[in-house]
């Protein structure tokens, strides 16, 4: 084998493992909620975090703000999911409040109109 072979084959497992971690992660926090919490409370906080992860990871490019720039991998990944945690309870509890009118749990209307604030945000 080459080096490049060995490179690429070392780039292709790690990429494999990295989407095993992620899909276990993902399914964990599915299996901490029941159905209902998940499609209404997690779903929405989700949905709403969607517009600040946009921002930070594909026009900002995790270049800005700098000071975050600057930080080294795992504390900036970290960082930057803290900010976009924080973002998506801030957007959230305002469309809660306001679009939603505080009606517990979100209703449908508010899931969708965060879908379509995010699709707006997007494109």
């Amino acid at each position: 084998m080459t080096i490049t072979s060995t490179t690429t084959l070392t780039i292709v497992r790690n990429a494999v493992a990295a989407t095993v971690v992620v899909l276990a992660f993902a399914a964990g926090i599915c299996a901490a909620f029941d159905r209902h919490i998940l499609t209404t409370w997690v779903g929405f906080f989700f949905i709403a975090a969607t517009p600040a992860e946009i921002v930070l990871s594909m026009l900002w490019q995790s270049r800005h703000p700098i000071f975050i720039a600057r930080l080294a991998q795992p504390a900036k990944g970290l960082v930057l999911t803290g900010i976009t945690a924080l973002s998506g309870g801030v957007i959230g509890l305002l469309l809660f409040n306001f679009a939603g009118a505080g009606v517990s749990p979100p209703t449908p209307m508010l899931l969708m109109l965060a879908m379509v604030s995010v699709s707006r945000s997007c494109g």
